[in-house]
């Protein structure tokens, strides 16, 4: 079994159990580009995936969102499971819980156990653990990254050149 089908096997799982919920909606987001990357780099796995997008529409799990602008997405959300986007950032920025699943490791009901505290609202210490993961770019989050990356950079040469 190659990566792709081990990485639809856990979304068939995870939405086969979340459809089964009536205490939350799932915002599905797949990335724009991934369904053509699956039908030209793994094309043995294409059927598998489209009939995983039927599954979810199927099984009403919730929304797939196939705009262009994330940013609803995260406001209308109350926490997000991502499989290592850059998303996932972007939640922890926004103060909102988040986790990231990788791989053929992934445990469905390590996905399950963080979808069951945000619906129960337990999530301070997921927030403050992001927080931490976030800490180290957060200070440049006010505009001055390259600001910071130019004296960097001038650093570098200015050391260069002595």
């Amino acid at each position: 079994m190659n990566y792709t089908d081990k990485y639809i096997d856990i979304y068939e799982e995870l939405f086969t159990r979340l459809a089964k919920r009536d205490d939350i909606t799932v915002i599905w987001r797949p990335h724009p580009l991934l369904t053509s990357t699956i039908r030209t780099l793994r094309a043995g796995s294409y059927d598998r995936w489209l009939a995983l997008e039927a599954l979810y529409k199927e099984k009403n799990v919730g929304i797939i969102d196939r705009t262009g602008d994330v940013s609803l997405a995260i406001a209308c959300t109350d926490a997000e499971i991502d499989d290592g986007s850059s998303i996932v950032s972007l939640y922890m920025a926004a103060g909102k819980p988040a986790t990231t699943f990788f791989g053929a490791d992934t445990m469905v009901d390590d996905i399950i156990a963080f979808v069951d505290r945000v619906s129960a609202g337990d999530t301070t210490e997921i927030i403050e653990r992001n927080k931490g993961v976030i800490a180290p770019w957060a200070e440049y989050l006010d505009g001055s990254s390259g600001e910071h990356i130019y004296e960097w950079l001038k650093g570098l040469l200015v050391k260069g050149d002595k």
